[in-house]
């Protein structure tokens, strides 16, 4: 299953994809003031990995590759936030060589679509940090609204950090779709 625009695709993450996306969410420069999302053990990255792919709705990741040259620039992805609601989070970055061309904006839109028209979702989260204004511009161009400010949320970097919720609703979502 391939998600695409005319400017990028979206490509499922499969094990060819595993050491860049490893070395990208283990760089400090590509991931910048947020949580670590794993200690540094590739092995145990790739059994997270295949685990939630094999729990549907679990989790799911995108490289988004830039369709002129086939670059990679990113990846998008999502997983269920709460296993007694219908919803679901996603996140997404963009490498810093890539930034501020549109890829963020785009990949969310393309996944938003894909996961309303798929599954059986009355909402879709996210969860920027406050110093995160780049993230929470995507989300508000792709019909995100906020929802308020989640006080120390999120341990990084040795203190608590607060984040915004951004939420999209499927009746936002059809609404944006009948108006474009």
């Amino acid at each position: 299953m391939l998600l695409e625009d005319e400017v990028i695709i979206l490509r499922p993450m499969q094990p060819g994809y595993y050491p860049l996306f490893f070395s990208w969410i283990t760089d400090p420069n590509v991931m910048g003031d947020q949580q670590p999302f794993h200690s540094g053990d590739f092995a145990a990255f790739v059994r997270g990995i295949e685990q939630a792919a094999a729990n549907p709705p679990g989790s799911f990741t995108f490289l988004i590759m830039q369709k002129e040259g086939n670059i990679p620039v990113g990846f998008v992805g999502h997983f269920r936030a709460h296993f007694m609601v219908e919803d679901i989070e996603i996140g997404y970055v963009i490498i810093p060589q890539h930034r501020k061309n549109g890829y963020g904006t785009r990949a969310v839109r393309l996944l938003v679509a894909y996961l309303f028209r798929t599954n059986n979702l009355e909402r879709i989260q996210a969860l920027p940090g406050i110093e995160n204004s780049a993230s929470r511009r995507i989300l508000v161009r792709c019909g995100f609204r906020e929802e308020g400010r989640l006080r120390h949320y999120f341990f990084i970097n040795g203190s608590y950090r607060d984040h915004f919720s951004y939420s999209i609703t499927r009746e936002d979502w059809l609404k944006s779709q009948a108006d474009s």
